[in-house]
């Protein structure tokens, strides 16, 4: 009366129903470091073999200091960009005031400056011819009352010699009249003109410079 036992005894080996290969895809060394003894127990998720990653962690290490260099490098850029962008601001701010303000002086002396001149050149005109005229008729007089003796020879030079002076100043504020007309005003125009032309082009020049300082950083 008992447990009957019943024992085989019988050489040979003994193999596990399911194996699994553990293989490294590392890039890195393959030195292992640490390996559990073999025959132990183990469970899911534990840790059987530990490789050695000193050099993965100097890649790390690397790799955050490309990082730390890296994001100061774009908060530089950024400031840099945001400087740029200031600065084409106040280029095109200064090359547009610089244009508009051509433009000004353009319409200023076609609307205000050569018209007064003009006015004023030709009222010196009149004012000339009007005295010129009045010296005619005094010369007249003077001569009429030296032909009746009443006005001497000296008085008929003397007058003479004044209408030639106030026919000197007619010929001369006409002249300027003229000057003024055909010459000084095309000049004076082409100029403003040239003004407009030149901030224009500066101003469109300004534009594409600054587009390509952008593009540039």
């Amino acid at each position: 009366q008992g447990t009957l036992e019943k024992t085989l005894a019988e050489q040979g080996l003994v193999d596990s129903v399911e194996n699994t290969v553990v293989t490294s895809k590392c890039e890195w060394t393959r030195q292992i470091i640490r390996l559990v003894p073999e025959g132990t127990w183990v469970n899911e998720g534990d840790v059987v073999v530990e490789l050695d990653a000193s050099e993965l962690e100097q890649r790390l290490q690397k790799r955050e200091i490309q990082i730390i260099n890296a994001r100061a490098d774009l908060r530089h850029a950024e400031e840099v960009l945001q400087l740029q962008k200031l600065e084409n601001a106040s280029a095109a701010a200064q090359a547009e005031l610089s244009h508009r303000l051509a433009e000004l002086d353009l319409e200023k002396y076609l609307s205000g400056e050569f018209p007064k001149q003009q006015k004023q050149a030709e009222a010196k005109v009149a004012l000339a011819s009007e005295d010129f005229t009045r010296s005619q008729e005094r010369s007249r007089y003077v001569v009429a009352m030296a032909r009746k003796c009443y006005e001497s020879p000296t008085a008929v030079d003397r007058q003479r010699l004044s209408e030639k002076k106030y026919k000197h100043a007619l010929d001369t504020a006409q002249r300027e009249l003229d000057l003024l007309v055909k010459y000084t005003y095309e000049r004076q125009l082409a100029e403003y003109e040239s003004q407009v032309a030149i901030t224009k082009h500066e101003l469109s020049r300004i534009g594409q410079q600054s587009q390509l300082a952008i593009s540039n950083r």
